[in-house]
Parts: C-alpha cells; structure tokens; sequence
C-alpha cells in the first residue's frame, strides 16, 4: 500500500517497547520514556497533509482487496461447518 508524504511509518511492536506514551494531537507531540530519559517528539513543520477524500484508485483498491478475498466477503449458504467444539444456546421455554 503506498505511504505517500509519510516520513516515518511507527509499528506497534516496537511502539509496545516505550511502555507508556503521551500523545497530544492539538501540538502534534508524542511523549514516552526511554531508559531513564524522558523524550518528547515534535512533528517538523511542513505542507499541509492530504485530505483524505474517495478517488478511482481508492475505490479500485477497495474492489481489488475485495476481489482477492471474495471468500471472506461471500453470501454465506447454510449452515456454518461443524467445528471441533458447537456452542448453543439453550432456550427456557415460554420465556
């Protein structure tokens, strides 16, 4: 999936790493402790960020994604396949 005008991409298995963080969005800073300092990252000015807005490509993405998961995505026929445990619910009757 293309990042276009993204520096910097944060994944969340090294985010778990710093414990707590603090982020305010208002002045675009992420706080978290790091070892025994404190660290506090401010985003750099720059141009305005993307609007996100639906185009042709998102919506070809968007039948692309669908099209290679159509298994995911199918009407459901019928029950669903036995599994190795069932669940019911049983029912109090008159209620």
């Amino acid at each position: 999936m293309p990042l276009a005008g993204y520096d910097v991409v944060l994944g969340t298995q090294w985010l778990a790493t710093l414990g707590p963080i603090v982020w305010d969005f208002s002045t675009r800073t992420m706080s978290f402790r790091r070892h025994t300092n404190a660290v506090c990252w401010h985003a750099l000015a720059g141009p305005v960020a993307p609007a996100l807005s639906p185009t042709a490509a998102s919506s070809s993405l968007l039948e692309e994604l669908l099209d290679t998961f159509s298994d995911v995505f199918a009407e459901p026929h019928g029950l669903p396949p036995p599994r190795s445990r069932d669940h019911s619910i049983t029912l109090v009757p008159g209620a």
